[in-house]
């Protein structure tokens, strides 16, 4: 009896140890914490190495301004044609020429390209003051004797002054929104730190610790370790492998199969934008798959232990249940060899010998009279005195 009631205490441990409900509510916020955490740490690489690299700067530059396509109230124009007709139309001598060929002008891209290097170099925290887009740079770009020369257009004073006038709400608009997103509050606070080195650390050392903590709730509930590290790696893995996966396609329609005409402007120019996504994320992907890889295997050897211990465990329970029960005395059998059993069946007598018994009984008793013709006889006697028949 005492190695059956170890036995059941033993079952009772391994029951108590099994993850219940917390195991999974536990798993599934460890889950969406990590997603957003390597979210954050994809973001942050790309933007340090968006502005690190200058990589807008060298978009710009690789880029044909004139060629971009966009749709103002359900027309589809170009770039040059949308500039024209918003900032240049009422201008005394330019024209829809001049303001394509305005913005292919490395002069014009170079206002742009300056503009790009001063707010990576304010978000990543070399400088302390905000870049403004300049209207008057813009148009002292458009006076350059090279624009000139090129359109046959020249860029007077009333030019000038036309475009400052029209330009006069657009571009303070943008400058307004710009110090909105990335100039006041927590906004500004957050984006500035995470365009920097110390913010992808911090955001990769964020992630790294809740790899940590998922650890030791794990260790403590008794958690499924394999199913732990699965769950880590694939949090990991759904941002930086949707991101990637955005990348590949978005470079095989622009630039090898041409299948976005509003972006044929960018064949050149997209993948030097998209290589500060594409290798971070690339990275992250290849290191949760690993993590994801090495919790499926311990998955797998888990399930086969659990497998191998419980037909061991059903194995051993008739032994054991036959050892623990008090053993029973049995009787030795003789050596002879065994009978039938015996069967008890009532005792009918046969018809013939009822009727026997019933003649006998009724015939007279001897010494009475004949029981041929009815006459006297003396007992003892063998033959009737009267008729000679043979006394029984």
């Amino acid at each position: 009896m005492a190695k059956k009631q170890s036995r059941t205490s033993e079952q009772k441990a391994e029951a108590s140890k099994k993850p219940g409900a917390g195991a999974a509510i536990g798993s599934i916020v460890f889950f969406i914490l990590t997603f957003l955490m390597a979210s954050v740490l994809l973001c942050s690489s790309t933007l340090y190495l968006t502005f690190s690299q200058n990589s807008l700067t060298k978009t710009i530059d690789r880029t044909d301004l004139s060629a971009v396509q966009l749709t103002d109230d359900g027309v589809r124009q170009d770039l040059g044609s949308w500039v024209y007709r918003w900032y240049m139309e009422g201008a005394p001598n330019l024209t829809p020429e001049f303001a394509q060929a305005a913005l292919r002008n490395d002069a014009v891209k170079g206002v742009f390209t300056a503009y790009c290097t001063d707010l990576g170099q304010y978000l990543m925290r070399e400088t302390n003051d905000l870049p403004m887009l300049d209207a008057e740079k813009l148009a002292d770009a458009m006076q350059q004797n090279s624009l000139s020369q090129e359109t046959g257009v020249t860029f007077l004073k009333e030019d000038r002054s036309y475009f400052l006038w029209a330009t006069g709400e657009d571009i303070p608009e943008w400058n307004n929104e710009m110090h909105q997103i990335v100039g006041t509050g927590i906004g500004k606070v957050m984006i500035r730190f995470f365009c920097t080195l110390p913010g992808v650390i911090t955001a990769g050392t964020l992630t790294l610790l809740l790899f940590v903590l998922w650890i030791i709730f794990a260790v403590k509930g008794h958690w499924r370790k394999g199913k732990m590290l699965t769950g880590y790696g694939v949090a990991v893995v759904l941002p930086n492998a949707l991101a990637l996966l955005s990348c590949g396609i978005l470079l095989l329609l622009v630039t090898v199969l041409d299948a976005i005409p509003t972006l044929s402007f960018a064949i050149d120019s997209l993948p030097v934008l998209l290589v500060p996504m594409i290798w971070p994320s690339l990275a992250y992907t290849l290191g949760g798959a690993l993590i994801a890889s090495i919790g499926i295997c311990a998955n797998g050897v888990a399930k086969s232990k659990r497998v191998v211990s419980d037909s061991s465990v059903q194995a051993s329970e008739p032994a054991s249940t036959a050892t623990s029960a008090e053993p029973a005395e049995t009787p030795q059998e003789p050596d002879t060899e065994p009978t039938t059993a015996f069967t008890y069946q009532p005792f009918e007598p046969q018809k013939e010998t009822v009727q026997a018994h019933a003649e006998v009984d009724n015939a007279p008793s001897a010494g009475t009279t004949c029981p041929h013709c009815g006459a006297p006889v003396t007992e003892g006697s063998k033959f009737c005195g009267s008729c000679g028949g043979v006394l029984s």
